[in-house]
């Protein structure tokens, strides 16, 4: 949900701040590689072409050796360099020099998939025993390695800087800076959650009410906490009771805020049908609970990607329960309601395309006669009361015309028939708003992932784009009035 417009105080010179944690730790990333390398040539010196040249006899060998040397010195330059010296004094054949250093490019490989992985405690560890043998032995040859384990040390570090230096660039300034938004949810699990994904440093601040979320901590993130026993101990990507009667409560505390004028809008994470189901919940999803707990009894499902606005005749029915709800009725109130949405968004005079159902239109009746019965009527009956209704247009071209700016929105036909057209164009980015309901409401297009759930891998592409989405369509409703 989201509250006031007030934009969030940001404390002067932080971008710059930024900007120079992230160089520092690049800097020293680059002295750690250095030292490693260095290091590493100190302690074998000549026996590292040694190992080069032994393994130029098969190619496998020379791949496995220039994997080996390039994570030992941490640099897939230096190796070919070496390689090089070897080549350009004809001691070496090209094709044993080519595996070399394909075997440095996986060397690279690997060992970036290596400090992919949480190293946070191996770094000190590396530093510390690293400092004992160089003070220790400087001059001898235990001396040199724990030269090698301080760059280790160094570059794990380097590396855990960047993450903390990276991750409020992050973040979306844009969100906090147009609007105030306050999440509905469980504190204690939104903290499992970040500490299981390495965000626990995240700041958590429990909020009663939409109105305290302008006055919390600078940098926190306002939570109302719905408290829902059994909540607790949930396990991620499972499907579970207790889930979907979470999800609920969520939703009907988000609708008793909206009802209530405390806030302007709800955006929505997805939730599991299958939860709902197993908890009982008589809806489907969440058009379905919205229309019940805001007391509107028939919504209107918008989605909008780039330049195209998708408005649905029929959501979660079968296809072949839709191709029986199509009927002149259905479609010509329908197009009345969607006339009266876009206009209350400004749009003077809407151009309304409606999608065919049948392949080419049905050319003349040759492939049904859905068109025929039930679509032209009603867009002919729709044109008869000033609305600027078009079509019916062969669903295979009427979604790539809108795209264009032919039309200022497409009446499609059935769940899948929008939904095509809307993911294929922008996955992450289409964001679905539901209109005629008291408080406007977006909400992600895609599901729960649960394959991915509490791993950190989510993105937050379509959930930031519901948020703005939610507060341009504000805008864009106040201007027209």
């Amino acid at each position: 949900p989201l509250g006031g417009w007030t934009p969030v105080r940001r404390r002067p010179g932080a971008a710059l701040t930024h900007l120079l944690n992230l160089l520092a730790a690049i800097a020293l990333l680059v002295w750690g590689t250095h030292i490693v390398r260095t290091g590493m040539l100190r302690v074998f010196g000549e026996n590292l072409r040694g190992v080069l040249a032994k393994s130029f006899g098969s190619r496998p060998a020379a791949l496995l050796a220039g994997l080996g040397v390039t994570s030992l010195v941490q640099s897939a330059t230096a190796t070919c360099l070496i390689v090089a010296s070897f080549v350009g004094k004809g001691l070496v054949p090209t094709a044993a020099a080519l595996a070399v250093m394909l075997g440095a490019d996986v060397g690279t490989a690997l060992m970036a998939v290596v400090f992919s992985f949480d190293l946070s405690w191996l770094s000190p560890l590396l530093i510390f025993v690293g400092v004992v043998m160089f003070i220790a032995r400087q001059a001898t040859g235990a001396g040199r390695v724990g030269r090698v384990l301080i760059g280790l040390g160094l570059i794990t570090l380097a590396l855990q800087l960047i993450v903390a230096a990276t991750r409020p660039m992050t973040e979306s300034p844009a969100v906090r800076a147009r609007c105030t938004p306050v999440v509905i949810g469980h504190a204690g699990v939104l903290r499992r959650c970040a500490d299981a994904i390495g965000l626990s440093d995240a700041d958590l601040a429990t909020v009663g009410h939409p109105g305290e979320a302008a006055s919390a901590r600078p940098g926190a993130i306002p939570v109302i906490s719905v408290e829902v026993p059994g909540l607790d101990a949930i396990q991620p990507g499972v499907v579970q009771a207790v889930c979907g009667r979470a999800s609920d409560a969520f939703v009907r505390k988000a609708c008793e805020l909206g009802l209530a004028g405390e806030v302007d809008a709800i955006a929505t994470a997805p939730i599991q049908k299958e939860a709902l189901r197993a908890a009982g919940v008589p809806h489907i999803g969440h058009t379905e609970m919205l229309a019940d707990y805001l007391h509107a009894p028939d919504p209107l499902t918008l989605f909008i990607t780039g330049r195209m606005r998708i408005f649905f005749l029929s959501r979660h029915l079968s296809l072949r329960a839709a191709i029986d709800y199509i009927t002149r009725e259905r479609v010509l109130a329908m197009l009345r309601q969607v006339h009266g949405a876009m206009t209350d968004f400004g749009f003077r005079a809407p151009r309304i395309a409606v999608a065919a159902l049948n392949p080419h239109a049905s050319d003349g009746g040759l492939f049904g006669t859905e068109e025929a019965e039930h679509l032209s009527p009603a867009i002919a009956d729709a044109r008869a009361e000033g609305i600027d209704a078009i079509g019916p247009v062969g669903a295979d071209s009427v979604f790539h015309q809108a795209l264009e700016g032919q039309y200022d929105c497409v009446l499609s036909l059935y769940h899948d028939q929008g939904h095509i057209a809307a993911k294929t164009r922008d996955f992450y980015g289409t964001v679905t708003a539901t209109l005629g309901l008291p408080v406007l409401r977006t909400s992600v297009d895609h599901g729960t992932a649960f394959d991915i759930a509490w791993q950190g891998k989510a993105s937050a592409v379509s959930m930031e784009a519901a948020i703005l989405a939610a507060v341009d369509l504000l805008s864009q409703r106040a201007g027209s009035k």
